[in-house]
This record gives C-alpha cells, sequence and structure tokens, in this order.
C-alpha cells in the first residue's frame, strides 16, 4: 500500500476508534465531572448493548485492517493533548472577557468587574499549567 494511503488510512482509522470510544464512554455508568452541563442517559439498555456490540464488531474490523496492511499504531504525548486542550480553553476565556463580549448586549459594571476578575483567575491558573508543561 503507498504509504499516503497508508497515513490516510491510518489517520480515518484513529479518528472512528476515537469517536466509538465516545460513544462507549456514554453509554457508561461513569460520569464526568462537570459544573456547566450534565448528560443524561436516554439511551434504552437493549438499545445500548445492541450498540456495544456493534461497535465491538468494528473494533475487530479496525484491528484486522491493521494487521492486514501493517498499520502504525497513534501515539498521542499527553502532554502535547494537554497543551493542547489548556490553548483551546485560553481562547474561549479570552472570548469571555466583558470588552469582547460587547457585541451580544449590556453588562452592568459590576456585572463586568465580577466577570473579569473571574476570567483573569481561571486564565491565571491556566498560564500556570502551560507554563509546568514546558
Amino acid at each position: 500500500m503507498d504509504k499516503n494511503v497508508k497515513s490516510a488510512v491510518q489517520s480515518g482509522l484513529y479518528v472512528i476508534e476515537r469517536n466509538l470510544n465516545i460513544i462507549l464512554h456514554k453509554l457508561g455508568e461513569e460520569d464526568d465531572f462537570s459544573v456547566m452541563h450534565s448528560t443524561v442517559n436516554d439511551v434504552d439498555p437493549n438499545f445500548a448493548a445492541r450498540i456495544r456490540a456493534v461497535i465491538g464488531s468494528m473494533f475487530d474490523d479496525i484491528e484486522l485492517l491493521k494487521r492486514t496492511f501493517e498499520l502504525q499504531n497513534h501515539q498521542e504525548s499527553a502532554r502535547w493533548a494537554i497543551r493542547s486542550h489548556l490553548s483551546e480553553i485560553w481562547t474561549v476565556l479570552e472570548e469571555c472577557k466583558p470588552e469582547r463580549l460587547d457585541g451580544y448586549g449590556q453588562l452592568a459594571e459590576e456585572e463586568s468587574h465580577l466577570l473579569e476578575i473571574h476570567v483573569n483567575r481561571l486564565l491565571e491558573n491556566v498560564s500556570r499549567m502551560r507554563e509546568e508543561l514546558r
């Protein structure tokens, strides 16, 4: 198999596997720690069992493709992944600053001040974590 084709297949299978794992996680009993959202497991248990079986079969097919075409494992640096997530958090926090919210409507001075304090504190925490990972 051509190396560029192999790379494209590897990347595609990695994305599929990652998303299948996310689906399995959503079907699981585990709750993520969350303040701003919650997930309601509204999936019928019988349907969830069928989904798990289909996903298991899909993992088998992915493994077979990996062996057949001698595809490599995707190795992700935890440090790089954490830095990437922190960068995304930083960007969102910057957009939550009071001066960036003008286009959405009015913010009372007291609300603006309180929001700025908390956003800046969150940004400081993100900065400290980013520095630790350098």
